[in-house]
């Protein structure tokens, strides 16, 4: 029994490595973070207290918000917090994905480096840019025309401010 013990954790090590091969092999994707493995005890019944090894339970993904950097490329965009980006493939299901790196394809529309299109909700006017977000509903492509975009001047402002008093 403790050389099958044994081989467990060899088998569960070797598994661990992989994903450690994977967060290295990722180190420079933009929006990946990494992943950990999440051990457990592997027991022979119900009331054994005797271990039979142990296995992967769970692969562990990191989705904390990494540093934001800026890029000089006026597409980019970040996610602050949690969240992903919802992208439409090319067979037009959705994925997600936490890469910001945008560009406009020749048609106008927003995609990242593997030609999927970044999905949005529209505006409650197509033709104005200023009018306000439909919220709820499908998500649909999101496509930036390229004729000029009126100018609007700003008629609110807000501001929030803290201030702290020191005393000696």
């Amino acid at each position: 029994m403790s050389f099958s013990q044994a081989l467990s954790g060899l088998n569960a090590q070797s598994e661990n490595l992989k994903i450690l091969g994977n967060n290295i092999a990722n180190s420079q994707t933009v929006g990946f973070k990494s992943s950990g493995a999440i051990f457990a005890d592997v027991f022979a019944g119900a009331n054994s207290q005797v271990g039979l090894g142990v296995k992967i339970a769970n692969v562990r993904q990191d989705f904390t918000a990494g540093d934001l950097e800026a890029t000089g490329r006026t597409l980019d965009l970040a996610v602050a917090g949690e969240g992903f980006y919802r992208v439409q493939l090319n067979s037009g299901e959705a994925a997600y994905t936490r890469n910001g790196q945008f560009s406009q394809d020749n048609q106008g529309f927003l995609v990242n480096a593997a030609g999927q299109r970044l999905t949005g909700y529209g505006l409650s006017e197509p033709n104005d840019p200023f009018s306000p977000v439909i919220a709820g509903g499908a998500p649909t492509p999101i496509n930036i025309s390229s004729a000029d975009i009126p100018a609007k001047a700003t008629a609110n402002a807000a501001a929030t401010y803290n201030l702290a008093v020191c005393r000696t």
